[in-house]
């Protein structure tokens, strides 16, 4: 049986996908006024609604490991 084009064979909460976003946003040190770039990890459960997101400084390893 063919899928349309499109669709996602996943059966719910089979599959996480989690990338950086390439984006960065702005955030600003209430105390200094420094502003810094920060990277955006994106993650959502296929099939469902559910993502999480969270910035970091880097998109290096121990950033990565932090995020959990």
């Amino acid at each position: 049986m063919a899928l349309p084009a499109g669709k996602n064979p996943a059966r719910r909460a089979n599959k996480l996908f989690v990338d950086y976003t390439g984006n960065t946003v702005a955030i600003t040190d209430r105390n200094t006024g420094e502003i810094r770039e920060a990277a955006l990890f994106v993650g959502a459960m296929a099939a469902s609604n559910y993502t999480y997101w969270k910035a970091s400084w880097h998109q290096s390893l121990p950033d990565r490991l932090l995020l959990a």
